[in-house]
């Protein structure tokens, strides 16, 4: 983990995709053990003050009624730069 806590930039891509338990397209649950190590990792980067780009299909308010911590914590990294995409995903466009 010492690599991904200190290197200068860092993408997580899909964060949670397959950690969590989803209803009605809203994350409502994280497996505890698993956002114990994205929190480290996170918190560390955080704390470091180092580049990180996230990529989800939740928002930072929906992680954030998980653990506020870590959803505080990611705000305030993406926070004035974060960019939301909704609708189709455009790989499948035209598939029909």
């Amino acid at each position: 983990m010492k690599k991904w806590k200190t290197c200068q930039n860092l993408y997580i891509d899909d964060l949670f995709k397959f950690s969590g338990r989803v209803e009605s397209g809203k994350l409502v649950a994280i497996d505890r053990d698993e956002l114990k190590v994205v929190f480290d990792l996170i918190n560390a980067r955080y704390l470091n003050l180092l580049t990180t780009i996230f990529s989800s299909e939740y928002s930072v308010g929906n992680l954030a009624r998980i653990d506020e911590a870590l959803g505080s914590r990611i705000y305030e990294m993406v926070n004035p730069y974060a960019l939301r995409v909704d609708g189709q995903n455009q790989r499948l466009a035209g598939l029909g």
